[in-house]
């Protein structure tokens, strides 16, 4: 702590002074909230340091006046460049106390920013803290008016305690898996309406990845519904990293290449939504509270040890994000003892020789089960042929006459196929019957890159090339399945006759382990001549994808394009 050379009294008359001389000052344009800003941030500099934080401890982060955003405060606060709250200045002689404000854009904002955990609200005259939503003791109101008082302006008992409580604040980490629902649900909440308020204003970074999102997942969604979504998503992305002990204080980008060692499509879709600037600038009061806050989250103490801690979170979740939301999806928990009650009379009654006569019940092969997952995560199967033996592969010691049309793999998407594939041959190198584990991943990429990329896919005779498109500019198409993420894996396969010109790009796509897309990249050839080294007992090139390579002018990124051909 620091010992003040100022007193609080010579710092209210010198923001009295100096805000009367500002206000009063026919010749200055602008809203007086706008004039107020100066002023205010030296005094609220005078105040920190009358609370004991050194000079640079604590910065104001000032944002542009947008009269049109509701989601967003004047300032954001650090100290010591951790994000603590925000500050909303309002124009001399609205008040501190957003539940009385009449005019409607003011009525709106507090709607939004009473999800803040921690939040000042000042005109000049007037301070209040709120947290959650919550007020913190008192509105404190100066002596005096700071429009016309000026040095004879004078502070009230309680305002540097109301400020170093604002300073010292910090995330408290939920201790039950109903807190953390309700803690992330106004958050989740801020954040939607943050993206709802950048599209309306136009944001084109956000409008693209609406678009985007219309033709990867829901081709009717509307504005509102995407802005529903995305939040939604990022949430709960930043959820699971916690809940897999990962930091988020790296930033989002960090978290997200973590996860997806352990949760590839979850992670790669959090870093999709989250990577470009634009969006992260655009969003940064939700996405910046939502990282400082969920960041402090201790999955286990929060889940106690149980499995099923889970279970209760959405429900709980909704009721406070969007009760509404809530109704309409029948977003209502089922406790197990009721899903193993109804689960196991309709087993009893598949079995029952007099009714259905399907000795192995509910996992009988011709018995399909609606909704597997009986309402949120509840399966609870009555005995070891229950439902979940239903969901289970087939043994091979139990031949049916449908093993040769096998359901499962009819019914599998293109990614479960390889996840399928993939597992039978780390078990065929296990046992040392095969050496390699690659095909079909090429055959996989070439479909991926010609459908992302609209590029019709050359015949198995065309020498050095993979695809056209339209101009007919050639591609190469090669494809690495990342198993450990080591540095030898970013190699990929050999090209022959590399200074021959037999295409114009490389079209280069690496896998996480589970085949979801983690990076991909169209490479011109002369960047490929450049970095690939010659191999002389192959006779060929070889060309190492490391992460410098989306950094090299020329080079484009089509990670966004292909993971929506793979999920699609």
């Amino acid at each position: 702590m620091t010992l003040s050379t100022i007193t609080l009294a010579a710092a209210t008359s010198t923001f009295g002074a100096t805000a009367k001389g500002k206000l009063g000052n026919p010749s200055i344009t602008g809203a007086p909230e706008d004039q107020l800003r100066a002023p205010l941030e030296e005094y609220l500099g005078s105040l920190s340091d009358l609370a004991g934080y050194a000079a640079g401890q604590v910065v104001l982060v000032g944002e542009t006046s947008l009269a049109d955003l509701k989601t967003r405060p004047d300032y954001a606060v650090t100290v010591n460049n951790a994000l603590v709250g925000f500050i909303e200045v309002k124009a001399p002689g609205k008040g501190a106390d957003p539940r009385k404000f009449s005019d409607k854009h003011d009525k709106g904002q507090w709607d939004k920013l009473k999800s803040l955990p921690n939040l000042i609200y000042t005109d000049g005259n007037s301070f209040s803290l709120w947290q959650n939503g919550e007020i913190v003791g008192r509105v404190l109101s100066l002596d005096g008016d700071v429009e016309t008082s000026g040095a004879a302006l004078q502070a009230p008992d309680g305002l540097i305690g109301l400020l170093s409580s604002f300073l010292s604040w910090a995330p408290i980490p939920p201790k039950s898996v109903s807190e953390l629902a309700r803690v992330s649900a106004r958050l989740c909440r801020l954040l939607r309406d943050e993206v709802n308020e950048q599209m309306a204003a136009g944001n084109d970074a956000l409008t693209g990845l609406a678009q985007d999102w219309r033709k990867l997942l829901f081709p009717t969604a509307n504005d509102a519904e995407f802005a529903d979504g995305y939040a939604q998503a990022v949430t709960f992305g930043l959820l699971v990293a916690r809940a897999r002990n990962i930091e988020l204080g790296q930033g989002i980008d960090a978290a997200a290449a973590e996860l997806r060692k352990t949760s590839s499509l979850i992670g790669t879709a959090l870093r999709l939504l989250t990577d470009q600037a634009e969006n992260r600038e655009a969003l940064k009061t939700s996405l910046a509270t939502l990282t400082r806050v969920l960041d402090k989250v201790d999955w286990d103490k929060v889940s106690k040890g149980k499995s099923d801690a889970w279970l209760y979170f959405y429900e709980d979740f909704l009721e406070v994000y969007d009760n509404a939301l809530r109704k309409k999806t029948g977003s209502y928990y089922t406790p197990p003892e009721v899903v193993t009650a109804m689960v196991g009379f309709v087993d009893e009654a598949l079995r029952s020789p007099d009714r259905f006569d399907r000795a192995r019940g509910l996992a009988s092969k011709d018995v399909t089960i609606a909704d597997p997952a009986v309402g949120i995560h509840s399966s609870s199967p009555p005995t070891s042929d229950g439902p979940a033996a239903a969901t289970t592969i087939p043994s091979a010691a139990e031949p049916s006459d449908q093993d040769a049309a096998w359901p499962p793999m009819r019914e599998a998407n293109a990614i479960q196929l390889l996840q399928i594939q993939a597992a039978a041959i780390e078990e065929l190198r296990r046992r040392s019957l095969v050496r390699t584990g690659n095909a079909p991943l090429g055959d996989y990429a070439e479909y991926l890159f010609a459908r992302a990329m609209g590029w019709s896919l050359a015949t198995n005779s065309a020498p050095g090339s993979d695809a056209l498109d339209g101009n007919g500019v050639r591609y190469q198409i090669k494809a690495r399945r990342l198993r450990t993420n080591a540095p030898g894996e970013r190699q990929l396969g050999v090209m022959r006759s590399l200074p021959d010109d037999t295409f114009d790009h490389l079209a280069a796509v690496l896998f996480d382990r589970d085949f979801a897309v983690r990076r991909a990249a169209i490479i011109p050839h002369a960047i490929v001549l450049a970095r690939a080294m010659h191999i002389k007992h192959v006779n060929g090139w070889r060309f190492m994808l490391d992460e410098g390579v989306w950094e090299i002018e020329g080079v484009r990124d089509v990670t966004r394009e292909l993971f929506a051909a793979s999920v699609d």
